[in-house]
């Protein structure tokens, strides 16, 4: 089967399984009122629904919610570790996409074909991670979560960019778009 009948095929089934999963985390979030407070994990503010900007976003948050992301220009998305990426970072993490059959575990496995994108950065404070958001690029979608930011690049992911985000930000009631 040719990859641009996959592509066609699969994109709306993957952008409406995202679209369903994020209403219904935010339907889940509304009815149960949702607070910091609650053992659930959840960071909505006060019962409100609303997502809490100061709480930080869980990186096995984001690791679930890009777990089917694999497609025609990312045969095999991989999430790796990032020493270098951010000056204060306290963790970083990008989501490559690596060809199928490559091996992204092994020094000899090649390069990725595309790099970052999405990534995962947490810093010591909120303002360090203000200030890394705000120096990407203007067609990245980002969430701010307290101390923690979710960078997804439009390329490969187009118009499935702000769903990544949109989900990662219902999943855990926290954050607040880059305006």
């Amino acid at each position: 089967m040719p990859s641009g009948y996959r592509r066609w095929v699969n994109g709306p089934v993957i952008r409406a399984r995202r679209l369903v999963a994020v209403s219904f985390a935010a339907v889940l979030l509304t009815a149960t009122g949702c607070s910091s407070e609650d053992s659930g994990g959840s960071a909505a503010v006060g019962g409100s629904g609303q997502p809490d900007p100061d709480a930080p976003l869980a990186f096995d948050v984001v690791e679930g919610v890009t777990s089917d992301l694999a497609s025609g220009e990312c045969a095999q998305p991989y999430w790796s570790e990032n020493s270098t990426g951010a000056d204060g970072q306290v963790d970083f993490r990008q989501l490559d996409c690596w060809a199928e059959g490559d091996d992204p575990e092994s020094v000899l496995g090649g390069l990725p074909e595309l790099i970052q994108t999405v990534v995962w950065v947490e810093f010591d404070s909120a303002d360090e991670a203000r200030t890394y958001a705000d120096g990407e690029l203007s067609d990245r979608t980002v969430l701010v979560a307290g101390p923690t930011v979710l960078v997804a690049s439009p390329y490969p992911w187009a118009e499935q960019a702000p769903e990544i985000v949109a989900e990662a930000q219902a999943a855990c009631g926290c954050g607040a778009l880059r305006p």
